[in-house]
């Protein structure tokens, strides 16, 4: 999974995955699924790397079966809304738009693209 095995053309696409995957379910609507977690001092994400996908969940051990409930419908029962990806998408032009006014992000991407040439990674 990850950046390593997005397809050519479709490059940034587990990056939209990590933003949206824990958004909206069948059931639950994205505030329905913030309000639960605060209430439950909850937290549940997705992340991709350049080899994985995955979701997360933190709770205290008190509230472990609610949060479990919550977790298993935004991974088995996500759903992902064309409001909240068009959202996503554009947070995502304007931080590549700046990715040029930070000396580190320039270094690293030259980096990236001298070591791995032809690679996703690049």
């Amino acid at each position: 999974g990850g950046l390593r095995s997005e397809p050519e053309g479709s490059l940034g696409l587990s990056e939209m995955l990590s933003r949206t995957w824990g958004s909206s379910t069948e059931n639950l609507s994205e505030m329905q699924i913030y309000e639960l977690q605060d209430q439950l001092a909850a937290g549940t994400g997705a992340f991709t790397g350049r080899n994985s996908v995955g979701v997360s969940m933190e709770c205290l051990n008190s509230f472990e079966r609610p949060v479990a409930n919550i977790f298993s419908e935004i991974l088995l029962k996500p759903v992902f809304k064309k409001e909240i990806l068009q959202r996503e998408k554009e947070i995502l032009k304007n931080q590549i738009r700046k990715k040029n006014d930070n000396p580190a992000q320039i270094c690293s991407l030259n980096f990236h693209q001298l070591m791995f040439s032809g690679h996703p990674y690049a």
